[in-house]
């Protein structure tokens, strides 16, 4: 990976303030004085230089103005502290230069070598960056030593120039990760096992050990310091043991300058010779210390990566997956919340319209793509503040408190039908849905969640059963009506299994000449208590149930017997969509027609354009299996669907019925003559017969006759009655049609009237 690229202008880290410069200029000043004043030796010299190591972090951490502000402070601050010691006016300049030079190549390899992050915890950056610490420090000292031991023997200079790399180096190396790490660890970015109190007094202990072995060279305490630093690493973690070698450096580096402890016991009185054995000392602390710190730190690093793993699966297990968005679970989590909270809320339960015909025109990626677009606009539109959950399929829901002041979940409704409405640009096109909602409100403590998620629901139903592309709220109508589609459902199932109250009617079907050609078989249900419950509420009731399957082999065998009984007559049985989409229907159907031996020309299958759009391709196949076996197919309520030409094309049938809504505007309505005579003659130019229903008056039977249609069915000629009351009327004498006395209607024999 490339990484980002970096200026002295911009911060390595997240930004920081004012306060953050401050505190570094302070602590460079600080260690600046304690190596000036207690680390000198007579040659004044030191075994390292400390307090560049705040020059760096400012330079990774800060923004460019407040790295310069440090930069420019500290460049005063050492001016200062190297004229109080023998350092003249040019050297003091010199160096303090030099100081910022070195400062700024370490801070810009280490960002370059080390990563945006600059976490010198690890081993590999920790190397990466003693590399550059010792680079620097030998370029910086190779450049003092020119300008200021130019005339000098090489000896010397190779001398001085050795001592000034290590001293530098070793400062960078023993203070920048401790100040860089100690700045992360006030973030709590790195855990720690020990509290506060411990942590500072393991600092403490270490700081004691070290003094207690510079005091008594000859005591066993100068041993300890190892085991406590490496203790300090395994319970403190990275900041607080790389403070502690900090602070044993600066310490040891004091005592052994002043000629106290083993490193200067061992020089015989030659102070140099001290700082040679005080520098690998210096490398041994830091050499005993690391390894147990970054083993502890791949710990940490190890158990950090399986909270995120944890993170990750608890997210999945609240969120859907294709979407992101919460799932119905962490929905109703979410919403027993707020409701225990007191806080008044609103649930929207929201499906997409026709998404069903996205998925079948365009394939299940282009549905997955719209459900992703569906669910980001749904955010959009709710805010922030609201929870939307996807449950499945094109099922959404929308959590919003009334409790804030912005919150109208009326208005909420509006805009999501409107952005609904918005074309989706797919990636094999365009599509066009919209969204039908249920909207339930609940006050301040009045429902629990499941409740509230019952009426929205409830109320989602009546939208989608209003015509969809609607928003509904909930009320105690829609509750009592789900109520009794409740019983109605029991009910329904107790008189499929007995058989009671359930029926046959048909209504009689005439041609131009007023025989009856066949008969529509329509379901009626007697209910014990409700009396004739409304067909349509039966047919929607045993569809969302499932219970339309077994009610629909009931009324194909009841047909069935009834087309054995009257071989003169052929009959229309209506079949409704979620029949068309079963596997077993055409099996079962051409089943049936062989235990009743009724020839299959005789049966005429009515199927509505809605069924035609759900599964197309599939209810396209099983009406051509069946019109192949022989039976015939009628397009029932043609005019009223979604494309009605377009089906006619793609759909094969026998028959189209003309909406009784058209016929009941004739001899009212201009459009309503043109379009029924265009149907009458469209379908007589694909070779189809036309059906007209609803005929209720001599004006339209005979507006109707003049068009050519080819068979008539209506309360002018016989309103739906049991099949005993259909015998006694096909037997009585009628009413003359007109002033010559014909019958109303005759029936047809083996091709003769009767």
């Amino acid at each position: 990976m490339r990484r980002p690229r970096w200026t002295p202008r911009r911060a390595a880290e997240p930004a920081r303030g004012l306060g953050t410069a401050l505190l570094l200029v302070g602590l460079f000043t600080a260690l600046a004085l304690v190596t000036r004043i207690l680390c000198l030796d007579p040659n004044q010299s030191t075994a390292f230089w400390p307090a560049n190591g705040a020059l760096v972090v400012a330079m990774l951490m800060l923004p460019g103005r407040f790295a310069v502000l440090v930069a420019a402070l500290c460049f005063c601050a050492n001016i200062a502290l190297n004229l109080l010691t023998e350092y003249t006016a040019f050297d003091s300049i010199l160096y303090s230069v030099l100081n910022i030079f070195s400062s700024y190549c370490v801070a810009m390899l280490t960002r370059w070598r080390c990563g945006a992050r600059t976490d010198l915890s690890r081993v590999r950056r920790l190397a990466r960056f003693a590399a550059i610490a010792f680079v620097s420090a030998a370029l910086e000292a190779a450049i003092g030593d020119t300008v200021s031991l130019g005339g000098a023997k090489p000896a010397v200079v190779f001398n001085d120039w050795l001592q000034w790399t290590l001293c530098d180096g070793f400062g960078f190396l023993l203070s920048t990760p401790a100040i860089l790490l100690c700045l992360k660890n006030s973030e709590g970015e790195y855990p720690s096992e020990a509290h506060r109190l411990e942590r500072w007094l393991l600092l403490g202990a270490t700081a004691g050990l070290t003094v207690s072995s510079f005091c008594f060279a000859h005591a066993p305490f100068f041993l300890m310091i190892y085991p406590a630093l490496i203790l300090t690493a395994f319970r403190a973690g990275p900041a607080w043991v790389l403070a502690s070698i900090l602070v044993t450096a600066v310490i040891a580096s004091g005592f052994t300058a002043h000629g106290y402890g083993p490193m200067a016991a061992l020089s015989s009185g030659r102070i140099l010779l001290g700082q040679d054995i005080l520098q690998p000392f210096l490398i041994s602390i830091f050499l005993a210390a690391v390894p147990a710190n970054n083993a502890l730190g791949e710990r940490y690093r190890a158990a950090r990566r399986l909270m995120q793993i944890k993170s990750v699966v608890e997210h999945c297990a609240t969120h859907d997956g294709l979407t992101t968005l919460a799932n119905r679970d962490l929905f109703t989590q979410r919403l027993g919340a707020l409701i225990r909270s007191g806080a008044g809320c609103a649930v929207l339960f929201v499906d997409i319209d026709r998404f069903k015909h996205v998925n079948d025109t365009m394939g299940h990626g282009a549905g997955d793509e719209l459900l992703r677009a569906f669910g980001a606009r749904l955010t959009d539109a709710a805010g922030e503040r609201a929870t939307v959950a996807r449950f499945g399929g094109d099922e959404f829901a929308i959590l919003v408190s009334c409790d804030a002041s912005d919150a109208d979940p009326e208005e909420l409704c509006t805009r999501i039908n409107n952005v609904a409405r918005m074309p989706f640009e797919l990636a094999r096109g365009p599509a066009h849905v919209s969204a039908s909602i249920g909207l339930a409100i609940a006050s301040r403590g009045s429902f629990d969640a499941s409740e509230l998620m019952r009426r929205a629901d409830i109320a989602l139903y009546a939208a989608k059963s209003l015509g969809r592309d609607r928003t509904q709220i909930f009320n105690d109508e829609l509750d009592r009506s789900a109520c009794d589609r409740a019983g109605i459902e029991a009910d329904l199932r107790t008189a499929l299994q007995t058989g009671v109250g359930l029926q046959l009617h048909y209504q009689s079907k005439v041609d131009a000449n007023n025989a009856v050609r066949g008969v529509e078989a329509l379901l009626r249900w007697r209910h014990p208590t409700r009396g004739f419950v409304p067909p349509s509420l039966v047919v929607d009731v045993a569809e969302e149930t499932g219970l339309i399957i077994p009610l629909g082999d009931w009324i194909l065998r009841e047909a069935l017997a009834f087309a054995a009984r009257w071989p003169q007559l052929h009959v229309a049985i209506n079949v409704s969509a979620v029949q068309l989409r079963d596997p077993g229907f055409v099996a079962e159907t051409l089943s049936a027609l062989a235990t009743w031996l009724v020839p299959a020309e005789r049966i005429e299958l009515e199927v509505t354009e809605t069924a035609l759009i759900d599964d197309i391709s599939v209810v396209n196949e099983r009406l051509a299996t069946l019109r192949a076996a022989g039976i015939r197919i009628a397009l029932d309520d043609f005019g009223t669907g979604y494309s009605s030409l377009r089906h006619l094309h793609r759909c094969a049938v026998d028959r189209v019925k003309i909406d009784q809504s058209f016929v009941r505007a004739l001899g009212e309505s201009s459009e309503a003559a043109a379009i029924v005579k265009a149907v009458i003659q469209l379908g007589h130019a694909m070779g189809l017969q036309v059906t007209a229903e609803g005929v209720e008056t001599d004006l339209q039977r005979s507006f109707l006759v003049g068009a050519g249609i080819d068979e008539l069915q209506g309360y002018l000629f016989s309103k739906p009655m049991d099949e005993r009351g259909f015998a006694a009327a096909m037997l009585a004498p009628r009413m003359p049609l007109s002033p010559a006395p014909s019958p109303r209607y005759t029936v047809v024999q083996g091709g003769r009237r009767a």
